[in-house]
């Protein structure tokens, strides 16, 4: 059974974990905590049997919503829990009055790509080598409308 939620401070830990995982530049858990500790910035996890095994975190600033980082446990993947994390960002946002949504994505995470194209966000723009470890252009997607 799945559950979405919101982290809590105990989470960090686990969160942390995702991150290292997840990523090859992850957050450093100093930025996450001074994140979860920021008032314009959400997380929010997915936990399968009391255990976190996805995690999402965005802001939220004006009317706009920022996606920032979308982590799923890799032998957790393929079950939906990205589009529940989804989901509950984009819910939430609408609910504080958001309009439109943001995230970037590194050019060649297909599965991330189609997973945001599938909850309705769109290529809008690309930045050159954004990202490193390997250097590769970000595309920009938007959901507009929200």
């Amino acid at each position: 059974r799945k559950m979405v939620r919101w982290v809590s401070r105990e989470d960090l830990a686990a969160v942390a974990r995702l991150e290292e995982m997840c990523f090859s530049i992850p957050w450093s858990n100093t930025a996450i905590e001074e994140a979860f500790a920021n008032e314009l910035y959400r997380f929010v996890a997915v936990e399968e049997k009391g255990v976190i095994v996805g995690y999402a975190n965005f802001r939220i600033v004006a009317d706009e919503g920022e996606i920032e980082g979308v982590a799923v446990h890799p032998d957790s993947r393929r079950r939906g829990y990205g589009r529940k994390l989804m989901e509950a960002m984009v819910e939430y946002s609408r609910k504080k009055g958001v309009r439109d949504m943001t995230l970037d994505v590194r050019v060649n995470n297909e599965k991330a790509i189609n997973l945001y194209e599938s909850c309705g966000f769109v290529e809008e723009g690309r930045r050159k080598d954004y990202y490193r470890e390997p250097t590769e252009d970000a595309i920009i997607m938007w959901r507009r409308g929200i």
